[in-house]
């Protein structure tokens, strides 16, 4: 069986990012429009309620699964492939718990694969973050990894 055959299909999806993940972009669109709209005139904030969407529908872009076996992440935001990260190939995760997101109850999971590279393949904005950590540390460990540190950034 091949890698490719066993791939989830959109209903088979564990999670997908936030739609939060832009708040940021949002708030500073609708600032720009508002206080353009108040000084110069015309409608602009009905011109950025279409680029607010844009960020919205980029955020939920990513989506992923948890197999037995490994991580499937779908292509995304900054990524235009998919990766496969092999539950025993992960050293190391770490859980980017910060505001605003934390008070919602998303964060980001990053997998450590090779401590020596600079770009290491992450779960952006999800929910209860470190308890998907800790799920994927159980699904590692039963496959015979050593046990894995979770730390929290």
């Amino acid at each position: 069986m091949t890698t490719e055959s066993k791939r989830p299909t959109p209903p088979d999806w564990a999670g997908r990012t936030s739609p939060l993940l832009f708040i940021y972009e949002y708030i500073g669109i609708c600032i720009i429009a508002i206080a353009v709209q108040r000084y110069i005139g015309g409608h602009l904030f009905a011109y950025a309620l279409p680029g607010v969407f844009y960020f919205y529908f980029k955020a939920r872009s990513m989506k992923y699964v948890i197999s037995d076996s490994d991580v499937y992440f779908s292509p995304s935001i900054g990524d235009d492939e998919a990766i496969t990260v092999m539950l025993t190939e992960i050293q190391a995760i770490q859980v980017v718990d910060r505001q605003p997101w934390k008070f919602f109850g998303l964060g980001t999971i990053i997998l450590i694969t090779n401590p020596d590279e600079e770009m290491q393949p992450c779960i952006k904005c999800v929910n209860d973050p470190h308890g998907l950590a800790s799920s994927i540390r159980t699904k590692a460990y039963a496959l015979g990894s050593p046990s894995i540190p979770i730390d929290t950034i």
